[in-house]
């Protein structure tokens, strides 16, 4: 509150106070969120080279310096990932690749993630966003034998009258009922769940034949 001081009158009267109200000065405005942040619940994996899959979306109320996105493990609890964007502004897509640091597919499975965006001049705190997805078509679990993984293990059966069979898991200790068998098998084939050797994000099985030979 300020006091103006009023001009004196024609007659030399005292001068008099008169209280006069002054606004605050403005804040600077603070980078915010002016919609929901909208995420992926699941996200298929994709090539370094090519456009990753969008993870989420954010609708900024002004420019942003840039843009942080940590990926972490919800199996081992380790940071798996890191990506960084540059300056932006309106509506802001970021993608993942469902890779590590170094390019390399990581297991399917749940990650969470959180995306920090620091405001262009510097006013006030970064804005942020998390969450959960679940990853799909990257590198298979183990013993997971599901077209583009659900990162749970699968069983494989040799009957004595020589049928492999296929159980799919429950990832609680159970599995299905037989969903496909494969005749001509002798008991002494050994049956051998295997790793991706190929490269096509699918797990393989070596089986080696009565006679030695081993076959993929």
């Amino acid at each position: 509150m300020l006091n103006a001081v009023a001009p004196t009158d024609p007659v030399g009267a005292t001068a008099f106070s008169v209280p006069v109200a002054v606004p605050p000065l403005g804040r600077p405005a603070q980078l915010r969120l002016l919609a929901p942040v909208g995420s992926a619940s699941t996200l298929v994996a994709q090539e370094i080279d090519t456009t990753p899959s969008t993870l989420t979306t954010l609708l900024l109320s002004k420019p942003a310096a840039g843009w942080r996105l940590t990926v972490r493990s919800r199996a081992t609890g380790k940071v798996v990932d890191t990506r960084d964007g540059g300056a932006t502004r309106g509506e802001v897509k970021v993608g993942w690749f469902g890779t590590d640091a170094k390019g390399a597919f990581l297991t399917n499975g749940s990650y969470d993630w959180t995306l920090s965006v620091t405001p262009a001049d510097g006013v006030g705190a970064p804005v942020t966003a998390s969450g959960t997805v679940a990853l799909f078509g990257a590198a298979p679990a183990r013993h997971d034998y599901i077209g583009g993984g659900d990162s749970v293990g699968d069983l494989l059966t040799l009957s004595s009258s020589g049928t492999l069979g296929f159980r799919q898991g429950s990832g609680k200790g159970t599995f299905s009922v037989n969903l496909g068998t494969s005749s001509g098998w002798t008991t002494t084939n050994k049956v051998v769940p295997f790793g991706d050797l190929s490269g096509d994000r699918c797990n393989d099985v070596l089986v080696r034949l009565t006679s030695g030979a081993l076959r993929a």
